[in-house]
């Protein structure tokens, strides 16, 4: 009777470790969830984004990936308070102009030791790295769509007056001088230079041509503008006289993507996600180019870009890496290029392909432009969606001719600086 009380003690024992042995294996079998918050518009990309969902999760059985469309107000402001709450998601998009402010929030994880072991990382164009990089060279954020901001030219426009292409401010100034043109009741018949007279782009261009003379006003880490300076003022001059040379004011139609189709504006500023606006048969004399420079070889262009980074608050970090790396492969890219059409890759090995990617004609000639140096919206700074506005007013009074530049700058600059200090203040 013993023994066989003995040998059922055994079993029972037996059968409780076996089964604590199961359950071990089970839960470390168990897959980490990861969450992501993406932002789109396009009803065709919200369909791909759940074909990516059902086959990462297909390829990766150890991670549950929920890869959420949500609206862009609760990525801008909701997430801040979601992630203090501790129910925000291990990754998030944001535009890249707009990264350095999150950086300087605390919600990013340098993303260094993951890129220095990962080959790919080479493939991607260094610019837009750049634009998520802190002062201390930590990388904070990956690219996985980009548009470019540059100058369209109606080529037929410049055959017709028999002018060259300008390649520099001075032949910038005179061919748009050349080609503004007059009604004899004294309204313009067509325009030589567009540009929506808006703050934003006022303060983005001043910002621009500085960085075309060496420096811009504010870089990252930086603790005050500089803006009443001699880069300053040459940008300032030049951009006063490109604005005065007939330019439309914004309400008289001509920034309208019609007038250069129709052979009535010669350059406008125009952006890759325009791209649809213009039908394929309607781009036969329009050029997208870089914008061009106070001398020859110095041209630039601007660019965004749509970024994925892992926040600060993620508890599985490794595992949103390798959503991160899988979502920004060259297929992964090419098939939500495929659903968006109208951004372009930010890997050169997918940028090069870009003519079988999307067959738009103009959708190639944009390809071609976007390589170094490129620049993104301003200045990139943890503060600057903070201390731009405060200074735009001025600088668009001054495009306009309402103001002069001697105490523009000055003041600018000190009102911009007061902005920074409070930011500043607050950070502390």
């Amino acid at each position: 009777m013993m023994r066989k009380r003995l040998s059922a003690l055994i079993l029972l024992l037996l059968t409780v470790a076996l089964s604590s042995t199961t359950v071990s294996v089970a839960a470390a079998e168990a897959p980490v969830t990861v969450t992501a918050w993406f932002y789109s518009g396009s009803p065709a990309v919200s369909e791909w984004a759940k074909e990516f969902n059902a086959r990462f999760n297909a390829n990766n059985p150890d991670i549950k990936l929920e890869f959420q469309l949500m609206a862009y107000d609760q990525i801008n402001t909701g997430l801040i308070v979601a992630a203090a709450s501790g129910v925000g998601p291990d990754i998030a998009y944001f535009p890249a102009n707009l990264i350095p402010g999150r950086i300087a929030q605390g919600l990013t994880t340098p993303l260094n030791r993951y890129l220095d072991a990962w080959p790919d990382s080479k493939d991607f164009i260094p610019d837009l790295l750049k634009a998520v990089t802190d002062a201390d060279g930590r990388v904070h954020a990956l690219p996985f769509a980009m548009w470019g901001i540059f100058d369209l030219y109606n080529t037929d426009m410049f055959l017709a007056s028999a002018l060259t292409m300008p390649h520099d401010w001075d032949s910038l100034l005179q061919t748009a001088r050349k080609l503004t043109t007059y009604n004899s009741d004294g309204s313009v018949r067509t325009y030589g230079y567009a540009c929506s007279h808006t703050l934003t782009l006022a303060i983005y261009n001043l910002e621009l041509a500085m960085q075309q003379l060496g420096k811009g006003m504010i870089s990252i880490g930086d603790t005050s503008v500089d803006l009443n300076n001699e880069r300053a003022t040459t940008a300032l001059n030049f951009l006063q006289e490109l604005w005065q040379t007939g330019m439309p004011d914004g309400n008289s139609g001509a920034s309208d993507l019609s007038f250069s189709v129709n052979g009535r504006t010669a350059i406008q500023g125009y952006a890759t996600y325009n791209l649809l606006d213009i039908a394929p048969s309607n781009t036969t004399s329009l050029e997208p180019r870089r914008v061009v420079g106070p001398n020859a070889g110095q041209d630039l262009i601007r660019f965004n870009a749509g970024m994925l980074y892992i926040l600060s608050t993620s508890k599985h970090p490794d595992a949103a890496w390798r959503v991160l790396a899988d979502f920004t492969s060259p297929d992964n890219s090419a098939g939500y290029l495929q659903a968006q059409v109208s951004y372009l890759p930010v890997r050169r090995s997918v940028l090069a392909k870009m003519s079988t990617i999307v067959t738009h004609p103009l959708a190639l000639k944009m390809a071609q432009l976007m390589y170094s140096p490129m620049t993104t919206y301003g200045a990139v700074h943890e503060y600057w969606a903070a201390i731009h506005p405060v200074g735009a007013p001025l600088i668009l009074s001054v495009l306009q001719g309402k103001r002069a530049i001697p105490g523009t700058l000055e003041e600018a600059e000190r009102l911009m600086n007061a902005a920074l200090a409070e930011q500043l203040s607050r950070a502390k």
